[in-house]
């Protein structure tokens, strides 16, 4: 294993590998990083949008799943959260992940076990939005960066789009999973609008995301079907 040193050294020489290794690693342990560098969203900053992932990482890992974000609108509340931390969850990470993450980054390995145990590519997750339209979009930028995104494609062959994996829409997309994952019948990310039809499915993640819009607002039967 190298040193932090020796893998510096690496991406100051334009080692590759050894960059898309601490990608890799840092993406594991870090929201904010994964979103801002893997996803490429370099508007997204430390001070703000950093500190609110890392609250919500801590919560969920201390068992609190029920969570709330409320940001004003342009503030990269989808980017970071439905989008960003949906994908973060389904990383998949291996020992050798957390060797580098303690003899390379220097974190307690207590700590990136502990966060490292949040990723799971099995999830089934539903992205809820006032409408379908929204829900397609949404779905259609996370599905670009498994097709498209060279970084996390690199960063994380496991789960980067072959072609062959079904569904795959903006509906409903199914990453690869694991042995144990491999028959769960929802997919990956599903799509729904208000309104939409949920029977005889189940979700270990819903994220519901901007579910109310001007309609509901001014309307207490549309309010009260929402």
């Amino acid at each position: 294993m190298r040193n932090r040193e020796t893998v510096f050294a690496a991406l100051q020489a334009g080692d590759s590998e050894a960059f898309i290794r601490d990608v890799r690693v840092r993406s594991l342990f870090s929201p904010y990083y994964f979103v801002k560098v893997a996803l490429n969203n370099p508007d997204v900053v430390e001070h703000f949008h950093g500190q609110e992932l890392e609250r919500f990482v801590e919560r969920m890992a201390t068992g609190q799943f029920r969570q709330w974000i409320e940001w004003p609108r342009g503030h990269f509340k989808t980017t970071c959260f439905t989008c960003g931390f949906g994908v973060w969850l389904v990383l998949p990470w291996n020992e050798e992940d957390v060797q580098y993450a303690v003899e390379v980054l220097g974190l307690d390995e207590y700590v990136v076990r502990r966060r490292f145990a949040l990723h799971n590519q099995d999830l089934a997750q539903l992205l809820a939005f006032e409408n379908a339209d929204n829900a397609r979009l949404k779905m259609s930028e996370i599905r670009t960066h498994f097709e498209q995104n060279q970084l996390f494609r690199a960063a994380f062959p496991e789960i980067a789009y072959q072609g062959t994996e079904k569904p795959w829409n903006d509906e409903s997309i199914k990453i690869r999973r694991t042995a144990k994952g491999f028959q769960t019948g929802e997919g990956t990310f599903d799509a729904i609008g208000v309104g939409g039809a949920l029977q005889s499915r189940h979700y270990d993640i819903v994220w519901g995301d901007d579910l109310v819009g001007k309609a509901a607002t001014e309307s207490a039967t549309v309010m009260e079907s929402t």
